[in-house]
């Protein structure tokens, strides 16, 4: 906590020195990273606008086909560039899809969890919400916002040029020991799911909370055998592009400052995530010996 509360002091200089210290470093790759953002609800809608407006005078959007094209090794960056996503799949996401990205034509990837999609009643999706998803609504009922979009959704967001991707069947944390066939329902069958309903290769993954602890090696293989793309809620920056790995993802919330978020992106606290991130990387790389806890 004092750290956070430090990071907003701290920002200015940091910033500062990583502008001049990678003025010296020669043939340095600009840097990448990827947003995380989950449900906004309808008065977060401006606080949410304001903040990207703020990091699109440092930052360059780029679209998920853009970012493909970047950590697969067949194109490259030209300025330091965000990748936007958004978690779960809720209602509130596609309605800022269409009054914040559509304005500022940034194209993010929405994943989804697939049982949330298909729900409609509203005492199982209040009970998904408070059991699956960690959140606690208001006993009188469901909030419009904090609804799963629905199928025909997702299909707009696709003719918007957004990308959906993989978020699991039930966002079950994956850790070590749970079956092979649980994982394979997860992950391979929730992007089928998907896959059929909307007729499109699913490509992106992402792991349901995302910190270490919550990414079993068996469903890091299972992951990455079945999607291109796999992404943890590590912080960090994306480099090393062509070569497999795990892809860092930072999360934010609508009420940051935005100099804690600017020190985040500009990866103030990454060494705390990095040593983890980097047996993941390991692990996928097929380095031999690397147990993961």
């Amino acid at each position: 906590m004092l750290l956070k509360a430090c990071l907003p002091i701290v920002y200015p200089f940091y910033r500062t020195f990583r502008r001049f210290s990678s003025a010296f470093r020669v043939n340095e790759k600009p840097s990448l990273r990827v947003l995380l953002y989950h449900g906004i609800a309808p008065n977060e809608v401006d606080l949410l606008k304001s903040q990207l407006k703020w990091l699109s005078k440092r930052w360059n959007f780029i679209t998920p086909t853009h970012f493909e094209k970047v950590v697969s090794g067949r194109k490259f960056l030209k300025k330091d560039s965000l990748l936007v996503s958004f978690d779960d799949g809720f209602k509130s996401d596609f309605f800022v899809a269409d009054k914040v990205l559509k304005p500022m034509n940034i194209k993010a990837i929405f994943f989804v969890i697939t049982d949330f999609v298909e729900e409609e009643r509203e005492c199982q999706t209040l009970k998904f919400v408070r059991e699956n998803l960690k959140l606690n609504p208001k006993e009188s009922g469901l909030s419009d916002h904090l609804w799963s979009m629905n199928w025909e959704d997702l299909k707009k967001l696709r003719k918007m040029g957004h990308v959906i991707g993989a978020h699991t069947k039930s966002h079950k944390r994956l850790t070590q020991g749970l079956a092979k066939e649980t994982l394979e329902v997860e992950i391979r069958d929730s992007a089928k799911v998907i896959e059929k309903k909307l007729g499109f290769k699913v490509q992106h993954f992402a792991f349901p909370f995302g910190d270490f602890a919550s990414i079993g090696q068996d469903a890091l293989q299972i992951a990455s055998e079945h999607f291109d793309f796999v992404y943890s809620g590590l912080r960090g920056f994306n480099r090393d592009w062509g070569s497999a790995k795990i892809l860092r993802r930072d999360s934010l919330t609508v009420h940051e400052n935005v100099y804690t978020i600017g020190s985040f992106l500009e990866g103030a606290c990454d060494l705390r995530y990095s040593s983890k991130a980097k047996l993941l990387d390991m692990h996928l790389a097929g380095k031999m010996g690397v147990k993961l806890l």
